[in-house]
């Protein structure tokens, strides 16, 4: 949004007024600002007011530590101390605290939430680089330790001095970014926004040119600057990372229905977008069918719509459909509040359409075909002093994170939910490059951890194979040549939820791991994955993990690898034939009875059996396996022993594996059978 005074806050404080009063609290810091989980953590907040009797951090939920009343230290601060809760990957490294509560009297005046900022072993700890007297980098943030940047206490004024911030960051890196994140580790209860700072392009409706950039220490290149005021709101795979950096161009249309100016799209089916209105909550998707205008639910992640994308110069005016605006205030209010309801007709929406928009405003200059698609967005942490290493790296994770290819899953406020980075929001057409030097960096492709047989339908079990595909995750080509397996091959080792895994291979492009025996999924049924390289440490990949997660091994043509009594590779010379024993190969049956170590050789007195014996189907017949468990002597392969039912025809027939309850189903695979 733009630079507004609100009392609505995503992330560290969902700040509520209470009793008409005005809202108190100027800022509030953590020290350290980042912890580990058990340290204790000194809370500090200004609060503004003569009235202000008693401030407390209070629990939301019964569990959580104990309300504390915070000591007046004068001068506007009010201390406490909390110790960091455990983290689950659900709470994305930040788990809540509960509420700040401020009081006059016994009245309650104000309500902000509390989050804690947790490091652990699944983030990369990332080499620290001093740049100058109270400035230092990682590849992905740069922190500027100046509380000269902060208001002073007690003061109206709520916005820290950005050109300060980013003159200093000039002072010490190229003019070579687009846009910059400025994030405030001492957090102010204010919305983020976007300052645009230079602005030559024509036809959206902005006044142009705008040449501001020098005020803040760029020359010429940068156009914008992404105000995050509440460091736990900070995210850049969340949409909110996408809606600041869009406002460089959307939304100044003050044409027809839009001709009262807002910074977000009203009503409309332009509302459940990226640049969407009501801050990014309106939940319903509105479409016109059969000249009625129909709403439904739709709170999945967002994607920018057709118009916004036009006027970012992603797409041509001739790709932008006609959109409709809510124009009924009764409507508007109800669409506020529930989706479900009766079809606008005509008389309650207004046409708005990219002919009258160019019209009005001319053609966007530059033009789809001109303009780039390919940004560079710098991150500034700004704190009252230097930050730790760990904290560092944990301000990296959330920058890289607007680089993903995929969707993430974030926390805004208490709910967790996933966001659309950059990349899935614009539909692949816009991407972001987070480094501060443009130095080669390990990264894990978009969907690129795959279970042994290159799926990912049901992701990985515990002591699987899997597979990891990107860039710069390892040198020269490296295999394992004995059991057990290694913990890493040259300079390249895999983290699974923060633990080294065991390696078969490894290569630029490709890393071949187990997955840990004792590996256990988040709440959410999700663990971390990442490479460390030559190239240093990689973006985490979320992966599902399940107790059983079966992947047929296949060769071509989708062929499961199933072999006779003779150990003969099932072909179409070799068929498979009804009542005769088969053994097929797979991967991802979970834990085995005993217990078995990931990379370790299966035993073979006694086998490693599996704990519940799977199905093999074929069509709607199931076949109870014989047997289900690791292939002796090896490690990470699975078998199962079944039997090819009979009355199936010759030919191709579709096989996979069934298991328990409810059921989890394998990839699909062929085996040639014949009677």
């Amino acid at each position: 949004m733009y630079q507004l005074r609100s009392i609505f806050i995503i992330g560290l404080g969902f700040a509520a007024a209470l009793s008409g009063q005005e809202t108190q609290t100027q800022w509030m810091s953590r020290t350290p600002s980042v912890a580990r989980a058990g340290q204790t953590i000194t809370f500090r907040t200004c609060i503004r007011g003569n009235n202000v009797t008693r401030v407390a951090i209070e629990p939301r939920l019964s569990g959580q530590q104990a309300a504390q009343n915070l000591v007046n230290e004068g001068s506007c601060v009010w201390r406490g101390q909390f110790v960091a809760p455990e983290v689950g990957l659900d709470d994305v490294f930040r788990p809540e605290i509960g509420f700040l509560r401020v009081y006059a009297g016994t009245t309650l005046i104000e309500t902000l939430n509390v989050f804690s900022e947790v490091f652990t072993d699944e983030l990369p700890l990332l080499p620290v680089v001093p740049l100058g007297p109270g400035v230092q980098r990682t590849n992905y943030v740069v922190n500027i330790g100046e509380p000269r940047v902060f208001p002073a206490n007690g003061t109206v004024l709520f916005q820290p001095d950005l050109a300060a911030a980013t003159n200093r960051f000039y002072q010490y890196l190229p003019d070579q970014f687009d846009q910059l994140n400025i994030v405030f580790a001492r957090s102010y209860p204010i919305n983020r926004h976007h300052s645009p700072v230079r602005q030559l392009v024509s036809g959206i409706g902005t006044p142009i040119p705008i040449l501001n950039s020098d005020s803040y220490g760029s020359a010429a290149r940068l156009q914008g600057v992404n105000v995050f005021p509440l460091v736990s709101a900070f995210d850049g795979g969340e949409r909110t990372q996408s809606h600041e950096f869009g406002h460089q161009w959307v939304n100044y249309v003050r044409s027809g229905p839009l001709a009262v100016g807002r910074a977000h799209w009203p009503i409309s089916t332009m509302a459940n977008g990226v640049m969407g209105g009501d801050e990014g909550a309106f939940g319903c998707s509105l479409t016109l069918e059969n000249g009625v205008l129909v709403s439904r639910v739709n709170s999945g992640p967002k994607v920018f719509n057709p118009l916004d994308l036009y006027m970012m110069g992603v797409i041509p005016a001739e790709q932008v459909p006609d959109q409709y605006i809510v124009t009924d205030a009764n409507a508007v209010n109800r669409l506020r509040n529930s989706c479900i309801g009766p079809a606008l007709t005509p008389n309650q929406f207004e046409v708005l359409r990219i002919a009258d928009v160019v019209a009005q405003l001319g053609p966007r200059v530059p033009s789809a075909a001109q303009e780039k698609k390919h940004y560079r967005l710098a991150t500034i942490v700004v704190s009252d002093a230097l930050l730790s290493q760990e904290a560092m790296s944990f301000y990296s994770f959330f920058a890289r994170r607007a680089e993903e290819k995929v969707r993430v899953w974030t926390k805004g406020g208490f709910a967790g939910s996933y966001s659309n980075p950059m990349w899935v929001a614009s539909g692949g057409r816009l991407s972001f490059d987070t480094r501060i030097v443009l130095e080669p960096v390990a990264e894990i492709a978009g969907g690129g951890v795959v279970n042994g047989a290159f799926t990912v339908a049901e992701g990985l079990a515990p002591g699987g194979l899997a597979s990891i595909f990107g860039t710069n995750l390892g040198g020269a080509n490296a295999s394992a040549s004995s059991l057990p397996l290694p913990s890493s091959l040259g300079t390249t080792k895999v983290f699974v939820n923060g633990r080294q895994a065991p390696l078969f291979f490894s290569s630029n492009g490709q890393v071949n791991f187990l997955v840990p025996s004792d590996i256990t999924p988040s709440p959410m049924g999700f663990a971390t994955v990442r490479v460390q390289s030559q190239a240093g440490d990689s973006n985490l990949a979320y992966v599902p993990i399940r107790p059983n997660a079966p992947a047929i091994l296949t060769w071509q043509e989708r062929r499961a690898i199933v072999v006779d009594a003779q150990n003969q590779l099932i072909t179409a010379d070799n068929p498979a034939r009804s009542g005769r024993t088969l053994v097929v190969y797979l991967t991802g049956i979970g834990q085995t009875t005993p217990a078995t170590e990931a990379g370790e050789a299966a035993p073979t007195n006694p086998l490693a059996q599996c704990a519940v014996r799977p199905s093999v189907r074929f069509g709607a017949t199931l076949m109870t396996a014989e047997f289900c468990g690791l292939t002796p002597g090896l490690t990470g392969l699975a078998q199962i022993n079944f039997r090819i039912p009979p009355g199936l025809p010759e030919g191709d027939a579709t096989m996979q594996i069934v298991w328990g309850n409810p059921n989890v189903v394998s990839n699909a695979a062929l085996i040639r059978v014949a009677r």
